[in-house]
């Protein structure tokens, strides 16, 4: 009645919401979290209040930002993989983050960024561009070739 969506962590103002895999799940979380957006575009909401920032209005034009932020970063990621083989951890040194490069962040910042990293791997190996492959206990990839 009021066209108010309480969005909580699925859709913020300014930043993105940590969309990420850890080893023992089984899962698309990157996936399933594009796929919820589109279920949002066309609600009829005039004002959104997230559980974190501050209150937004245009929730059709953040939807579109967030799906082109991932998909840039997944463009990121195959760029990072290049020619070569590279495990979860060497392709997340090679993509940018907002809280500052791979060799000055935190371990707790690197264990977070890594798990967004292998959440884009999967989503990537899942539709066909990228291999994964376990070498000695180790998740390793490429380009599909």
């Amino acid at each position: 009645e009021r066209r108010i969506l309480f969005s909580g962590d699925h859709v913020l103002p300014g930043i993105t919401s940590h969309v990420s895999l850890h080893t023992y799940e089984d899962a698309d979380p990157l996936a399933d979290y594009l796929n919820s957006l589109e279920k949002l575009r066309g609600l009829p909401v005039d004002l959104v209040l997230p559980a974190h920032e501050h209150a937004f209005k245009d929730l059709e034009n953040r939807i579109d930002e967030l799906k082109l932020h991932h998909e840039m970063r997944c463009r990121e990621i195959l760029k990072a993989l290049g020619k070569g083989v590279k495990t979860v951890f060497q392709v997340s040194a090679r993509v940018s983050w907002d809280s500052g490069p791979w060799t000055r962040m935190r371990l707790w910042t690197k264990r977070m960024a890594a798990a967004e990293t292998f959440a884009h791997l999967v989503y990537l190996r899942n539709r066909g561009l990228i291999e994964e492959r376990m070498v000695d206990g180790v998740l390793h990839y490429r380009i599909r070739r």
